[in-house]
């Protein structure tokens, strides 16, 4: 018995960990994917927290501490090709986006754990490595930091489409999150919501796949899919979660080429998660 009974109460949790969000939200249980096992990442990643698929390579980085590099690994999870410039610096780099043409990627310096940065950052690397950078703020944080029911200010969630960003909040005060728009030919920009969404889970990253319609946010613990319409992503519809429990610090997730998801761990761990 003294065996059975986590058991028991993880099988409870697993299955009562999405009610709320499909009551309130219009979320439905995923029963459409499979999740594999797939090759780690090459050790020179350090905690991976952005990934896009770009060029028939996994491009990914890691967060604080590391060192301000993307990383292009192919489909063995081996380094192929790195990229630096002098005028990056990693902060607290979280997100990782790069436009359709696979012409500039989006490096989300936005990590605010604390909420009291004021230089939130996205550069813009070009094709030819140049850097440009669009400083952010949000127009309703009045306190660096605020006290711990309103700390809604971080952030490591973006995703590029038509010529924007969407920016999901990572919040610690309250299970909703705020999605933010911006336009990449911005010099600086003062964010406001566009809209917020009911979810309990803090997220991590998230991704989009222009082909298929689907939106997907990566939180701790669990998986959501939203419906995308004529590539208008601040409006996209819930429609699928998928509690994912084991996995550790998962904060990085992109579709490759044929529109599976990958999914990856700040320890290196990798896993594709495809259509029945």
């Amino acid at each position: 018995m003294k065996t059975l009974l986590p058991i028991y109460f993880l099988l409870k949790n697993l299955f009562a960990g999405c009610h709320q969000e499909i009551k309130y939200s219009g979320f439905e249980r995923d029963h459409e994917h499979l999740i594999e096992r797939a090759v780690n990442l090459d050790k020179r990643v350090e905690e991976c927290s952005g990934m896009v698929y770009a060029n028939g390579l996994l491009w990914t980085l890691g967060d604080s501490g590391t060192k301000r590099e993307l990383y292009g690994l192919d489909n063995n999870g081996i380094c192929k090709e790195v990229i630096t410039h002098q005028s990056l610096q990693n902060k607290d780099w979280e997100a990782l986006a790069v436009d359709q043409k696979n012409d500039r990627f989006f490096i989300g310096d936005i990590g605010n754990n604390g909420n009291k940065r004021k230089d939130l950052t996205i550069y813009v690397l070009d094709s030819n490595r140049q850097v440009r950078t669009i400083p952010i703020a949000y127009a309703l944080q009045e306190e660096f930091p605020p006290n711990e029911k309103l700390k809604n200010y971080d952030c490591e969630a973006m995703v590029y489409a038509q010529d924007s960003l969407t920016l999901f909040s990572k919040n610690r005060g309250v299970p909703l999150v705020s999605w933010y728009s911006l336009s990449t030919a911005q010099e600086q920009k003062k964010l406001l919501p566009v809209r917020q969404v009911f979810m309990k889970g803090m997220l991590t990253d998230a991704a989009y796949h222009e082909a298929s319609g689907q939106l997907v946010l990566l939180a701790y613990g669990k998986l959501y899919w939203f419906k995308v319409e004529k590539q208008d992503v601040t409006n996209a519809k819930p429609w699928l979660i998928r509690k994912i429990p084991f996995y550790g610090q998962t904060e990085a997730i992109c579709f490759d080429e044929r529109g599976d998801l990958h999914l990856s761990n700040e320890k290196g761990k990798h896993w594709i998660v495809k259509h029945k």
